[in-house]
């Protein structure tokens, strides 16, 4: 019915030819900002209807300027500028979404990967063992320059402390993210060894896929599953032989 209707309406304002991008266009461009159907019919109308009325109003004042051509342009206009700022699927915040992600991923294993290194030094309940700087280049495939731009971030968020020139020590609340991280990884690891039949030598990198979106509740399920709820807060050892360790 609202097609049909749209159809008709159209056809007196902007034509045979351009009532097609009439219907699609507003709709369109509201799938960038939005999932819900009510939302995106809101958005949709009125996205159209604002394009009828800035068309209008354009071809108003240039009387040389056709209003269902004017329609249109001003439709994709707004399509253009959806496409790009869309809060759900819009170009420039999907990247930055994307780079925001990133960066996250990689400040949670510079954390886990000093922690790891930890682990195999010394104590990791009460204070973390010192960790040289070049341990930590050699467990990640990082650059020296992303490393030390990570662990400038690391020190400001008082989850990393300098331990002399070129060694460094995770803080009280950097122990509880690197045992937080390390434990979900290797609850991950033990889950897909077990349930997926992904050997132990591949599983690693897997295990890194997923571990960053794991919420308690996925925690508590993995637990359950495996069977080791009874390691509390604990971190259980690693399925596999840890890249850097002697």
């Amino acid at each position: 019915t609202l097609v049909a209707a749209v159809t008709i309406i159209g056809m007196q304002s902007v034509g045979l030819l351009l009532v097609v991008a009439t219907l699609i266009t507003p709709a369109a461009a509201g799938r960038f900002w939005t999932d819900d159907i009510r939302r995106l019919a809101l958005i949709a109308g009125g996205l159209g209807a604002g394009s009828a009325v800035i068309g209008i109003v354009i071809s108003a004042v240039f009387p040389r300027v056709a209003a269902g051509a004017t329609i249109v342009l001003v439709a994709g206009v707004l399509f253009a500028i959806s496409m790009l700022l869309g809060r759900r699927r819009g170009v420039l915040w999907r990247r930055w979404e994307h780079r925001r992600l990133d960066q996250q991923v990689a400040r949670d294993d510079l954390i886990r990967a000093i922690y790891v290194q930890t682990e195999m030094r010394g104590a990791t309940d009460e204070q973390a063992a010192p960790v040289s700087r070049a341990a930590v280049l050699a467990a990640r495939s990082w650059s020296a320059r992303h490393v030390d731009r990570l662990i400038r971030w690391a020190v400001s968020a008082g989850l990393v402390s300098h331990v002399g020139t070129n060694e460094l020590r995770l803080t009280d609340a950097g122990l509880a993210s690197g045992r937080r991280l390390v434990r979900n990884h290797r609850l991950w690891e033990l889950y897909l060894i077990q349930y997926a039949d992904i050997a132990a030598v591949h599983v690693d990198h897997t295990a890194d896929l997923i571990e960053h979106i794991v919420d308690p509740g996925i925690v508590a399920e993995l637990e359950q599953i495996l069977e080791q709820r009874d390691l509390g807060d604990k971190v259980p050892a690693s399925p596999h032989a840890i890249a850097g360790a002697s």
